[in-house]
């Protein structure tokens, strides 16, 4: 519905992600709330509520936050911009594991602002991401090399991390199977 008397509410969020090389990746996410339809000083029918942007550079197997800079671009109140100092202490900690206790650990609360601790949060999602680009480097994505589960096999060191992560990759799921058979016919070898 996009009725522009009726006053609604948009949250966008983005997050991308770029090699740098075989085991860095630079990163870019924002978080954008957005109303419609209210009351607005200046012209207009829409502001911007929250704009919050986060980059930086992880690295290794388990994605090690090692850079990072979160601005608040646009904020309800003074105290906003003050969290992305304490955000610092996330530098050093890896995304791939146990990113969610260490976000809420260092800014849940009132310790932090709840936007910039979404944002945040999000950053996890480029695990999935970072693991489709190392997969891609070894094999051909498609509905052929899904369906014969060469894409998987191709690189089950980096797949094998993600078993159990959901019902396709949970236990004797079909996936799985379709996998374990495309690395006996690949003779278990690991692409250099």
């Amino acid at each position: 519905m996009n009725d522009p008397g009726v006053p609604r509410g948009c949250r966008s969020k983005d997050l991308q992600v770029w090699a740098l090389d075989e085991d860095r990746y630079r990163f870019t996410s924002y978080l954008l709330d957005e109303s419609f339809g209210g009351h607005y000083e200046g012209d207009g029918d829409s502001a911007v509520i929250h704009h919050f942007t986060a980059e930086g550079v992880v690295t290794g197997d388990d994605l090690v936050l090692s850079e990072r800079t979160i601005r608040a671009v646009v904020h309800q109140f003074g105290e906003c911009p003050l969290v992305t100092i304490k955000a610092q202490a996330l530098i050093g900690n890896p995304i791939a594991d146990g990113w969610r206790k260490k976000v809420l650990g260092h800014l849940g609360g009132v310790q932090g602002c709840t936007h910039q601790v979404n944002l945040l949060l999000s950053l996890s999602d480029m695990v999935i991401l970072i693991h489709h680009q190392r997969l891609n480097v070894h094999s051909i994505f498609g509905r052929n090399s899904l369906d014969s589960g060469n894409w998987l096999a191709s690189s089950w060191g980096d797949a094998e991390k993600f078993v159990g992560f959901c019902h396709a990759l949970s236990g004797e799921s079909p996936t799985l199977h379709k996998a374990a058979e495309a690395r006996k016919l690949q003779g278990d070898q690991k692409p250099d």
